[in-house]
């Protein structure tokens, strides 16, 4: 082999070490996220809904890449989310309902195979509810309300819900009118994620 070009794939290879730190350069993972949002109650795709219809003909084209041939895994998880104004059952049963609307929708719009969908549907999404209440400056007692959200996290979710009426009366109503007009909206959702990995590429020392 030509000394320049040994010279060179030994460098290359070398680099390749030190800005991975290891013999192996692991799988690279790509994630991809969509999220659609939904009316109060429902259960309904509404294409009209805020950008609904951009968001799931960007899932379509995540779908579509599933024939490349540079990837040998793909997933897609499904959680189904509500607002917890509903209580425990109701919601339980409409997030369901929501992620079902999605597998629908994927059923009928992709043909080619997805290897692995995982479908989760809690109801309330208090994580999220969490993130929203202690970056929204705008929420009266702002404080308060994110002591009551970060005090039920601990909770069971039955438990969730009885702690969290609290907010309704507290103040007038003031903190809870603004959380369901302007925060809850945000929960009424079904957020898909697409995963997918490169092949591993193997570099192998001898010696």
């Amino acid at each position: 082999m030509n000394r320049n070009l040994t010279t060179l794939l030994c460098s290359l290879i070398v680099a390749l070490y030190f800005i991975y730190g290891a013999n192996t350069l692991h799988a690279q993972v790509q994630k991809d996220s969509v999220r659609i949002f939904f009316y109060q109650g429902r259960a309904d795709l509404d294409m009209k809904l805020r950008s609904n219809k951009l968001e799931l003909e960007r899932l379509l084209d995540l779908c579509s890449s599933i024939e490349d041939t540079t990837l040998y895994y793909n997933n897609i998880s499904i959680k189904g989310w509500t607002s917890p104004e509903g209580g425990i059952s109701i919601n339980g049963s409409l997030s369901k309902k929501r992620t079902d609307a999605i597998i629908e929708f994927l059923s009928t719009n992709v043909q080619k195979k997805i290897n692995t969908i995982d479908v989760q549907f809690k109801g309330s999404d208090w994580n999220r509810l969490l993130d929203l209440v202690r970056r929204d400056k705008g929420i009266p007692f702002q404080a308060e309300a994110i002591n009551i959200v970060e005090q039920l996290m601990i909770l069971d979710e039955a438990e969730k819900y009885k702690y969290f009426d609290k907010i309704r009366t507290l103040h007038s109503g003031r903190i809870y009118a603004y959380l369901y007009q302007k925060v809850f909206p945000e929960l009424r959702s079904t957020i898909i994620q697409f995963a997918k990995k490169k092949k591993t590429l193997f570099i192998r020392f001898n010696g």
